[in-house]
């Protein structure tokens, strides 16, 4: 037998700024109350933003909105590979400066 607890979590509402979320909240703050912040991230997208509840009374259905800083893809491929190149570029360096000791050592050796 299976049971389901709660109702399940969909995406109800998206918003394309801070402004348009801070006017639904104001109408709707019912909605907030006692909510986990996974729920409502869930609930509610904000282009940017993740809710937060922490040091808020959720009793209340008070929350905050935090900034979402998300590295691209790209950006991230481009360090990857500025990376590899200097690695590349140190490894040969290293090879030259190895054969130049090596050779000095031959030299005075003989």
């Amino acid at each position: 037998m299976m049971e389901i607890v709660g109702e399940p979590i969909s995406l109800k509402r998206e918003f394309k700024n801070i402004d348009d979320f801070k006017l639904y909240y104001e109408t709707h703050k019912d909605e907030f109350k006692n909510k986990k912040t996974n729920r409502l991230n869930k609930e509610f997208k904000i282009d940017g933003y993740k809710i937060s509840n922490a040091k808020c009374d959720v009793s209340n259905g008070d929350i905050k909105l935090v900034k979402v800083y998300a590295k691209s893809k790209n950006k991230i491929d481009e360090r990857i590979n500025e990376l590899e190149n200097k690695i590349k570029i140190l490894t040969d360096s290293l090879a030259q400066i190895i054969d130049i000791v090596n050779a000095n050592t031959i030299n005075s050796n003989s």
